[in-house]
């Protein structure tokens, strides 16, 4: 999308400098500089890239970097395309309809606020500290650019917004420290020290550390001593210290409060060290049909409610086959020719994909060596049953997190009695599928198959990727119906076991 972006801005800066006679001219006409430095950095960003476009939309600083860029800048620069003298005058409907179909599928404001908050996320679940984030640095791997102060105080915004005070404290404490603060213009940049001590001031008092948050707000009025708001609050501050209120010791205050069980237990499973694994057997164990005999190498991650994995049930060649065909398929979605560009849906069911028959005869074939693997798998369902579809996911920097309803019943989901899920692809770091209630989390490796039940304890989410994406295949089991056989889902005993 932006090198789409880019191709036509060119178009339009060549045109300016051609009505102008020279780039001076066009610009005092126009008001062109910002777009040009715009263009400029995006050329340097994609000449340093290069070839490695899946490489550098793996790290997660990379993508905030590419999502402001394309919020903040190319959303202000196609407006200004689109009302200038050549879109206007000239008769170019191809181009104007490629324009705002690029302008409707740029990020939204609110697009803008998750990719940022991902990156709290992620800092939180791998345990990364600011400093090293702010460099750019995730794990062993480092970002293109390091976060700029103006990327840092947005950061800190959304951490506000979203009440995350502890991060938000972070980094603005960073900020605060930065030797770039005294150049920052509120005119210009948005925000100046005075606007960085105070929201640091308020973080920390909205984390309970009052001795900083007032030794923060006599800062500030050392640089604005008319400051009424941080008058007030030295007061208030004081007051409350005096009274012996109780304060959190700095470096260790709480990040969220209690009322969110579900959301804590999903980031400390995320967040904990390796859990050691089960010793694994190698059993061998019927199939079904019964008279078939397969080692299967099992690992019991739960067993109340029971939540199972088998590993090296899918080749890698397989998985990689499978992936493949999933992103070809994500990519002609988003670069459809007719429509331009548009978002792929969230799930890719796998048995309705090809344009060509040999091409849906080889991706049958693979499937259905897939499906037949997963239904014979001991210990998952019983017949008689049948198989749903096979749905292709990809996770990201975001994860994935529900919050089950409380008052969900098996009932609800029909015959729906189980649920298999392959990791398709090896993930560096994060990805993990955790099961809150259950206190349950396990490493994303591929070829493995997680097996589970659908109950209320077995609702489970996806803790963020912190470098690159998880591709995950789920296939879901349905009991049918039967003469003299009661089904799962029919039965409140069986639901309890």
């Amino acid at each position: 999308m932006e090198e789409e972006s880019l191709s036509n801005v060119d178009v339009f800066l060549r045109e300016e400098l051609f009505e102008h006679g020279d780039k001076e001219s066009a610009d005092a006409a126009h008001n062109l500089t910002a777009l040009r430095n715009l263009v400029a950095e995006a050329k340097q960003t994609h000449r340093e890239v290069g070839s490695n476009t899946k490489e550098y939309l793996s790290h997660p600083v990379n993508v905030f970097h590419l999502a402001r860029r394309l919020r903040t800048g190319w959303k202000n620069a196609i407006g200004h395309i689109r009302n200038s003298k050549p879109c206007k005058e000239w008769h170019m409907p191809q181009l104007i309809s490629r324009l705002a179909n690029i302008e409707d599928n740029l990020p939204s404001e609110g697009e803008l606020t998750s990719v940022t908050y991902n990156l709290l996320t992620i800092q939180h679940t791998q345990g990364i500290r600011t400093q090293d984030l702010l460099r750019g640095k995730v794990g062993n791997r480092s970002a293109l650019e390091p976060i700029s102060p103006q990327e840092q105080f947005q950061v800190a915004k959304v951490a506000v917004d979203e009440d995350d005070y502890f991060y938000a404290a972070q980094w603005l404490k960073h900020l605060s420290r930065s030797a770039k603060l005294k150049d920052m213009r509120k005119e210009e940049d948005g925000f100046n020290a005075t606007n960085v001590l105070g929201m640091l001031a308020s973080a920390y008092f909205r984390i309970n550390m009052l001795p900083e948050a007032l030794k923060v707000t006599n800062q500030l009025l050392k640089k604005d001593p008319e400051n009424m708001v941080a008058r007030t609050n030295k007061v208030f501050f004081e007051e409350r210290i005096a009274r012996g209120k109780e304060s959190t010791k700095t470096g260790s205050p709480k990040r969220f409060g209690n009322e969110d069980t579900y959301r804590r237990n999903f980031e400390r499973l995320c967040r904990g060290t390796e859990i050691k694994p089960k010793r694994l057997k190698c059993v061998l164990l019927p199939t079904w049909p019964r008279s078939k005999l397969s080692f299967h190498k099992l690992e019991i991650l739960n067993r109340r409610p029971p939540i199972v994995a088998f590993h090296g049930v899918v080749s890698r060649r397989d998985a990689t086959r499978l992936v493949d065909v999933a992103e070809e398929e994500y990519e002609k979605i988003a670069m459809d020719s007719e429509e331009g560009f548009r978002t792929p849906e969230f799930t890719l069911v796998m048995s309705k994909l090809g344009k060509t028959r040999a091409a849906q005869y080889k991706q049958q074939q693979l499937l259905s060596k897939i499906r037949t693997k997963l239904s014979t798998l001991p210990y998952t369902v019983r017949p008689p049953y049948t198989s749903g579809e096979s749905e292709a996911r990809n996770f990201g920097h975001q994860g994935f997190y529900i919050k089950p309803n409380p008052h969900f019943q098996i009932q609800n989901l029909g015959a729906h009695t189980g649920t298999a899920m392959v990791f398709l692809n090896d993930v560096e770091m994060g990805g993990e599928i955790v099961f809150p209630t259950a206190n349950t989390r396990i490493a994303p490796q591929m070829g493995t198959v997680v097996f589970y039940f659908p109950s209320f304890k077995k609702f489970h989410t996806i803790c963020p990727v912190a470098y690159g994406t998880e591709w995950v295949l789920i296939h879901s089991f349905y009991e049918r119906r039967a003469p003299y056989f009661c089904r799962l889902h029919e039965d409140p005993d069986l639901q309890q076991k």
